[in-house]
């Protein structure tokens, strides 16, 4: 089975949850949860930094989208 990847933009973490993350550091909270990450930075300038996220194949039905992953960001932090 194929994971779905999804596209987190950091400064849509920002504007939501009203913290400073790296795309690095959002993907170490995840990660204990099965989500693989890819395409890091380590800056805070969120301008154009993405987040590419792996969902695991036991929560493809519930993580579909840009805000469920945000979601669980927000949930873990």
């Amino acid at each position: 089975v194929e994971k779905t990847v999804i596209s987190v933009r950091m400064s849509r973490v920002k504007k939501l949850l009203d913290i400073d993350l790296t795309a690095d550091a959002a993907g170490k909270l995840i990660a204990p949860l099965g989500f693989a990450t890819e395409g890091k930075s380590d800056s805070l300038d969120h301008q154009g930094s993405q987040l590419s996220v792996k969902v695991p194949s036991f929560r493809s039905q519930d993580v579909t989208r840009e805000i469920d992953v945000i979601e669980e960001i927000a949930r873990i932090y």
